[in-house]
């Protein structure tokens, strides 16, 4: 389900935080892929990185063709939850009018129970949510 604005309140503390720059070239898709899987696998939500990669792949592979001049990896472990959350800037498009030209970010939907877009003061941020059971 995608969401404009913030994304809804936990209700649980943040337990684990990663936050890391993404480049903004080819290789941003794959080095966040990286960075996300670590985190994960370190975190025990094994489970989840495979559809987790797959929206983060799309929308880091979107704010690149964007023209994106900044890309910035968010994830935060809960203890019922994972927030994933992509902060760029410079782009030459808001997101929401990606949404239309880009098939791939069909996949976000697809795969993330929850997601959604918020502005921010230099940028959008990306966000998508995964619940344990």
């Amino acid at each position: 389900m995608l969401l404009y604005g913030d994304s809804p309140p936990s209700g649980e503390p943040t337990l684990e935080l990663l936050r890391r720059p993404v480049p903004t070239d080819a290789e941003g898709p794959d080095t966040a892929c990286a960075l996300l899987a670590k985190a994960l696998e370190r975190w025990g939500w094994n489970g989840t990185v495979e559809a987790a990669n797959s929206c983060l792949t799309a929308v880091v592979g979107a704010a690149v063709d964007a023209g994106s001049d900044s890309i910035e990896l968010f994830a935060f472990r809960r203890a019922h939850r994972l927030n994933v959350e992509v902060h760029f800037s410079g782009a030459e498009h808001r997101f929401h009018q990606l949404l239309g030209r880009e098939p791939r970010l069909a996949v976000i939907d697809a795969l993330a129970p929850l997601w959604g877009v918020r502005s921010l003061n230099d940028g959008e941020a990306v966000w998508f949510e995964f619940r344990t059971v």
